[in-house]
């Protein structure tokens, strides 16, 4: 079983009280609490505003819940530059964080090796502009075709373990040893989760720039 790797469950195992963070807008925060918004509004988010509202609220309900005001911090990729960007929003973050670890952590991301958005970065002006007018406004959410991945071509024979690392490396970038074979059924049921286009363009400006920054909408303001 796959919970005896999981970090997560090492450390509720060790004694450790083990919150898990969810940003809006994967397969697991589709939904809204304001009813009139429309799908465009709802959609209209990038790492920038996870940092600033969704890290900070989730922290500090956690710390409500619990009592304790200071914790270790676990991110991974976005994760981490969520983490940073969330420090300068709110220096509490920073002073309440007992340790900070990251796992493939970035700000900027100049060096990518995935094919799929090394081609977006280049071309996404014309994938905003097409994708608004269209009203795609939500990006690759996990549908029946990545269910279908996961159980039939990625089965725990790994009969068809070649696909699945093709369609992960196509992602993510080829990194043959950072690869866990015998978890690609489960990657591959929760990958991709899905975001928002606009946090998509967010990255792709980060690759063309090579900055940190906030998310550039295109006008004077």
């Amino acid at each position: 079983k796959l919970s005896g790797n999981a970090l997560a469950y090492h450390l509720s195992d060790a004694g450790y009280d083990v919150w898990m963070g969810n940003y809006r807008g994967n397969t697991y925060s589709r939904a809204h609490v304001n009813d009139s918004i429309t799908k465009k509004e709802y959609w209209t988010f990038s790492w920038d505003e996870m940092a600033k509202y969704d890290l900070a609220t989730m922290l500090s309900h956690m710390q409500q819940v619990t009592g304790q005001q200071k914790f270790f911090y676990l991110g991974h990729s976005m994760g981490t530059l969520t983490y940073y960007t969330a420090c300068n929003y709110h220096p509490w973050i920073a002073d309440s964080t007992r340790l900070m670890i990251g796992y493939g952590p970035h700000t900027v991301v100049p060096h990518l090796y995935s094919p799929l958005f090394r081609v977006m970065a280049k071309y996404i002006d014309d994938i905003e502009w097409l994708f608004d007018k269209i009203g795609v406004y939500d990006f690759m959410p996990n549908n029946a075709i990545m269910d279908w991945l996961a159980a039939e071509a990625c089965d725990d024979d790994m009969r068809s373990q070649s696909l699945c690392k093709s369609l992960m490396f196509l992602i993510c970038g080829y990194n043959k040893k950072e690869v866990n074979s015998t978890a690609l059924p489960y990657i591959m049921g929760h990958t991709p989760a899905g975001t928002s286009t606009w946090n998509m363009i967010h990255y792709a400006q980060s690759v063309d720039g090579g900055e940190w920054k906030g998310l550039d909408y295109g006008s004077d303001e």
